[in-house]
């Protein structure tokens, strides 16, 4: 995955973006600060924030929209289920 030219590559920003390349399903910023405790909650929402302008994230808040969640942008789109009966 290419890293967008206007980025600057911080290791806070290849740190999250790793997390996302190893993770299958989806995550939060709740969930990223989880694994990454030594960055601040406000610096990982921009992070997440910046990559889904450029690309690299999708956000998939169809079912929780008061708790996104991101997933790595794929070049095939991926499509989520939720029973509701």
């Amino acid at each position: 995955m290419e890293w967008p030219k206007h980025l600057k590559k911080t290791q806070a920003r290849q740190a999250v973006l790793s997390i996302f390349q190893s993770t299958e399903g989806s995550l939060s910023v709740d969930e990223l600060q989880l694994q990454l405790p030594l960055i601040h909650l406000t610096t990982l929402y921009r992070i997440v924030e910046d990559f889904e302008s450029c690309g690299l994230l999708n956000l998939t808040d169809e079912f929780q929209p008061k708790k996104k969640h991101y997933t790595l942008a794929h070049a095939h789109p991926t499509h989520y289920l939720k029973c509701i009966d």
